[in-house]
């Protein structure tokens, strides 16, 4: 599995396994090219290495919109890198 899947011209997304009691239900990343070049992120994935090198070769992050769950995903994935 790739890091990153095209959806269309500037459209990306990044599935991920989220497991629960009750099943794996998968949670997605989408990254969208701006007119700028730079890149939105809506409901960011933890920040693996494959995917940090994936986002690094199509622009630079410039944009985060994170519901409530995805500020804790991301802080929980930066945490499990630090430890």
């Amino acid at each position: 599995m790739s890091a990153l899947t095209p959806l269309a011209e500037n459209l990306w997304v990044a599935n991920r396994p989220l497991p629960l009691p009750v099943g794996d239900i998968g949670t997605r990343m989408t990254v969208i090219r701006l007119p700028d070049g730079g890149l939105f992120l809506h409901s960011p994935v933890p920040p693996d290495d494959a995917t940090k090198q994936a986002l690094d070769a199509i622009g630079r992050v410039r944009e985060l919109e994170l519901d409530r769950d995805g500020i804790v995903r991301l802080y929980e994935g930066l945490a499990e890198r630090v430890a």
